[in-house]
């Protein structure tokens, strides 16, 4: 599945839940998303790679898709929904509460949780010397974070 796919369904859940999400919030979102559907599901959520920029995980093509809209709220376009992803209805209930558990936070909340100590992201940046490098899915499911 692509990570682009995911953002337009997670986008659209939060505009239907009354939920604003930003760029910033979108991709931290993503990142918590993908943990832990593999954690639950021992399934990637998206294959996309996700990096180490200083603000926390960054999936690139998402950053640019969304880039424009700066810290404003993203609103959807065109036909979001579950039936764009390839995931079983057990699955789609797992993904729309997590979706609602981590949208619902502050894009300053999810930015300090990935960056805490021992996290795949901190692993990586390593104070700015990963800055940008990739972080290695093997990574993120050893660390669970």
């Amino acid at each position: 599945m692509k990570a682009t796919d995911v953002a337009k369904y997670v986008i659209d859940i939060c505009y239907k839940n009354n939920i604003q999400i930003s760029n910033l919030k979108l991709q931290k979102t993503l990142f918590f998303l993908w943990i832990d559907f593999y954690l639950e599901t021992k399934k990637s959520l998206f294959d996309d790679k996700i990096y180490a920029w200083p603000l926390g995980p960054v999936i690139p093509s998402i950053y640019r898709e969304y880039c424009a809209y700066g810290s404003l709220p993203i609103l959807p376009f065109g036909n979001e929904g579950s039936e764009l992803l390839p995931i079983t209805e057990e699955e789609t209930k797992l993904l729309d509460t997590l979706i609602k558990k981590y949208a619902s936070m502050s894009a300053y909340n999810l930015v300090e949780k990935s960056h805490e100590g021992g996290s795949s992201w901190a692993t990586t940046f390593r104070d700015g010397l990963g800055n940008k490098f990739e972080i290695p899915f093997a990574l993120i499911k050893q660390l669970g974070k």
